[in-house]
């Protein structure tokens, strides 16, 4: 099975801050990566597909590939901060907003 990362929020700072943007503040609310990881699974399940979506929000993107995933999807609101120069560019998918803001899910169908 090939397992899927969905990456919304990272550590920065050398206090390791989280950085990153996963909905509001309602804790009865579905977090945006959450939605889209139910989303992607539910369409994998739904036509037998091998995949398995995960949310990672605390290991680095270097560790993340190293622990065996097939594919990251990138928040678009972390694309400023954080290094991407040492992945490469099959690995991973900088969303857009609104496939982040909306779980929507075609174009990252696309991707993989």
């Amino acid at each position: 099975m090939k397992k899927i990362v969905i990456v919304s929020q990272t550590n920065i700072g050398m206090k390791s801050s989280t950085f990153g943007f996963d909905g509001s503040i309602n804790p009865f609310k579905k977090s945006l990566s959450k939605q889209l990881k139910e989303n992607l699974n539910e369409y994998f399940k739904n036509n037998n597909i091998e995949y398995i979506t995960e949310v990672e929000n605390y290991e680095t993107l270097e560790n993340i590939i190293k622990n065996g995933a097939y594919k990251i999807l990138i928040s678009p609101y972390l694309k400023g901060a954080i290094d991407l120069s040492n992945l490469d560019k099959n690995t991973y998918y900088i969303l857009n907003e609104d496939e982040f803001l909306h779980s929507k899910i075609d174009n990252i169908l696309t991707f993989l």
